[in-house]
């Protein structure tokens, strides 16, 4: 039976080639055979009928087409992770009471699932939390609609008497190899007035650097825009500009010894880290499930210091 594009080994394999640079450097990451990889990613390139891959001499990068399906393919195998996990702890212990649907940011899903799982069974034996990686987009129209019940997302600002859950720091992605330098730390004006790759209005990321820039009273240099974290890295990693991306203990940003990331002072820039609830969902608990997590993440926060 022939494999469809978004095939999950084929999204594994196809996304491994990306992220190591070659078919020989994915090969040996996934103890799979190069010749393997190669027919895998060839299949799947007649099947799009466009090449995933521009190759040359230093290796090989995504084509326009190849970013879009990276895109998906992190989606997707983010979310059977978050599957497979939630289908395993369902197995090995079942719950008859109560179940939460609890949206998570990828940031945080991708990485502190099991601690926020493991927390909130500790904490509400007698609840089943159903985890689903989501957007912060995404989960507020769900939180609006009343299809999930909470949702630990990002914000542009705090209300007064608010209080978040915790706080992302913002950093400066660049590239190494175009001259951006070391990681030392960057003015918030230079980041303004750089050739910036934001996303699209409407976008929390971009919503909350608007703010911050009217607040400081500058102008930001957006030079392009692109939706999806990926596609941005792979076009600042080209050299075309800077972006602005979580960093610090809840950021998933993997080491790439070709991108540099600058700490953004002057002001600091952080993002809060809310918890949100529906409309008519039991009080009670939602103070537990806020304490729980507003204690979860600040001892991941100790951990990474």
């Amino acid at each position: 039976m022939t494999s469809g594009i978004l095939d999950i080994r084929r999204l594994r394999y196809i996304s491994a080639i990306a992220e190591h640079g070659s078919l020989s450097a994915a090969s040996r990451v996934l103890h799979v055979a190069q010749p393997a990889l190669s027919y895998h990613l060839s299949e799947t390139e007649k099947q799009m009928g466009k090449p995933l891959f521009e190759r040359s001499s230093k290796g090989m990068v995504p084509t326009a087409i190849g970013l879009l399906y990276l895109e998906h393919a992190r989606l997707i195998l983010d979310a059977v992770k978050l599957a497979e996990l939630d289908l395993r702890r369902q197995m090995t212990n079942p719950q008859t009471g109560t179940t939460v649907k609890l949206m998570v940011i990828p940031s945080l899903a991708s990485t502190f699932a099991p601690s926020i799982l493991e927390s909130l069974d500790r904490a509400l034996s007698d609840v089943r939390i159903h985890l689903i990686e989501a957007r912060t987009r995404l989960a507020e129209e769900h939180i609006a609609s009343g299809q999930t019940d909470a949702a630990i997302a990002l914000k542009a600002e705090i209300g007064r008497g608010e209080l978040p859950l915790a706080f992302e720091e913002l950093a400066c992605m660049s590239s190494r190899q175009h001259g951006h330098g070391d990681d030392s730390p960057i003015g918030f004006a230079e980041v303004a007035a750089s050739n910036l790759i934001l996303p699209s209005r409407g976008n929390p990321l971009r919503e909350f650097l608007e703010l911050a820039a009217r607040k400081a009273k500058l102008t930001l240099n957006v030079r392009m825009e692109i939706d999806g974290y990926e596609p941005r890295r792979h076009v600042v990693l080209a050299g075309h500009g800077t972006t602005v991306v979580g960093a610090g203990p809840f950021s998933n940003q993997e080491s790439d010894p070709n991108l540099v990331l600058k700490p953004i002072v002057e002001p600091q820039l952080r993002r809060p880290i809310v918890l949100l609830l529906r409309d008519g969902f039991d009080a009670e608990l939602g103070r537990t499930i806020r304490a729980t997590l507003s204690t979860t993440l600040e001892a991941i926060q100790a951990r990474t210091r």
